[in-house]
């Protein structure tokens, strides 16, 4: 099994002992004692979490996550603080998209578990990536229109395709409801019972009615991709 890639930077290098010594046999544990050794090892290493303590000589951690968001997004970010620092919470809420603050000294097993739980999110982030990467390739090669749908059955994405068949400029088709361009309400009806109820609609004809041009007889194919 792949070891998660973690990476803490402190400037105390009894702390970057104590925590390569707790985790170095379930984590691959990358340790840094200065911002430009840590942003090194990110520049080299697909690192997925990062750990920083908020006091640092040359920058704070807040400001060291700040740093490093342009460059290095996708890593998950824990910041170490004391119990005074409540105003390095707070900035780090607003600048330094932190996931969790941890209290220092840490509970190693609190702490592990923390790891952990950065790692699912930053599994996730990656796989609505790779999704997000697929679904604008599709948008951008399909000659077939794609709409893309909010849960108030909106228009909130589309493609050439999409404005070329509804007849119409981006600016109309933004936030339009899908509904209006169906004018038969069982028709309607159905298309919106089959998506709710079994989230996929499979080659359903119907008739789409521009608001300026002529009705057209189209094949629906629909998948629901959020449950919100």
């Amino acid at each position: 099994m792949t070891k998660i890639k973690v990476l803490y930077i402190d400037d105390e290098k009894d702390n970057l002992l104590a925590f390569r010594s707790a985790y170095r046999r379930i984590f691959d544990v990358y340790i840094a004692e200065t911002i430009d050794l840590a942003k090194a090892i990110l520049n080299e290493t697909p690192i997925e979490v990062v750990i920083s303590d908020q006091r640092m000589p040359d920058m704070t951690g807040v400001e060291f996550f700040e740093s490093i968001i342009d460059l290095y997004p996708n890593p998950i970010r824990i910041l170490l603080t004391g119990y005074s620092d409540i105003k390095a919470v707070e900035d780090a809420i607003n600048k330094g998209e932190v996931y969790r603050f941890i209290n220092k000294p840490w509970n190693e097993f609190e702490l592990k578990v923390t790891i952990e739980n950065a790692y699912q999110l930053y599994h996730l982030r990656e796989q609505n990536n790779k999704l997000a990467n697929k679904y604008q390739k599709v948008f951008s090669e399909s000659s077939d229109a794609v709409l893309v749908l909010d849960s108030k059955g909106r228009i909130i994405d589309f493609n050439r395709a999409a404005i070329a068949m509804f007849e119409t400029i981006k600016l109309n088709l933004t936030l339009s409801y899908f509904s209006d361009y169906i004018n038969n309400d069982e028709e309607l009806k159905f298309i919106t019972k089959k998506i709710c109820e079994e989230g996929i609609l499979d080659n359903y004809e119907c008739k789409i009615s521009p608001k300026v041009g002529h009705k057209k007889i189209c094949l629906i194919s629909a998948n629901k991709i959020c449950n919100n």
